[in-house]
């Protein structure tokens, strides 16, 4: 399977979907695309703030209807849920995009400020404008690495597998050990 050819054929909608569940190592993946030339920048870009959207309009929704549920379920993030709150006390548009950058609270703070006074279509605005320059942001940052290590790799083509693969076992093996640490620091008595 030619790493060219998948993202050539699927990038778009791999970064979509991957800014959806994701985020940030999906998005500096298809700016390296970009830069390789199989997507277009200003289009990664896009599908990456549409990902990103459509994971905050989602989340806020959860809050919107089901946050009260949520927080008591799983009384841990209630932590998290104050710090969103005095967020939003200071300066409502700011947090919907301070939550998606902040340690902790890229989940967690859609789904509080979904139970908050926050009316849905400034919401929806500002989760906008968070996404694009979020999604702007990383994918620029891809790209950017692309640049730097053609200046230190004359031929890049012969590395460009590894180091897809590398970059995506790593994200991989890092959700995993997050996993695994959430589950054991669950049984923990």
């Amino acid at each position: 399977m030619d790493v060219g050819v998948l993202l050539e054929q699927h990038g778009y909608v791999l970064s979509l979907l991957g800014a959806l569940v994701e985020g940030e190592v999906v998005l500096v993946l298809a700016g390296l695309g970009a830069h390789r030339g199989y997507l277009r920048l200003p289009w990664v870009i896009l599908c990456g703030a549409g990902g990103g959207f459509l994971a905050g309009e989602i989340l806020f929704w959860v809050g919107r209807r089901y946050g009260s549920r949520f927080f008591a379920r799983f009384p841990r993030f209630a932590k998290a849920q104050g710090r969103v709150d005095a967020l939003l006390l200071r300066q409502s548009h700011l947090a919907v995009g301070a939550v998606r950058v902040l340690y902790g609270l890229r989940l967690v703070g859609p789904i509080a400020i979904g139970m908050s006074a926050i009316s849905t279509r400034s919401f929806a605005l500002s989760n906008a404008v968070a996404s694009l320059l979020w999604s702007a942001v990383w994918t620029v940052a891809g790209f950017t690495v692309g640049q730097a290590l053609n200046q230190f790799i004359d031929h890049f083509k012969r590395y460009e597998r590894p180091v897809f693969l590398a970059v995506a076992i790593g994200a991989a093996l890092v959700v995993v050990a997050i996993q695994l640490r959430r589950h054991w620091t669950r049984r923990r008595p």
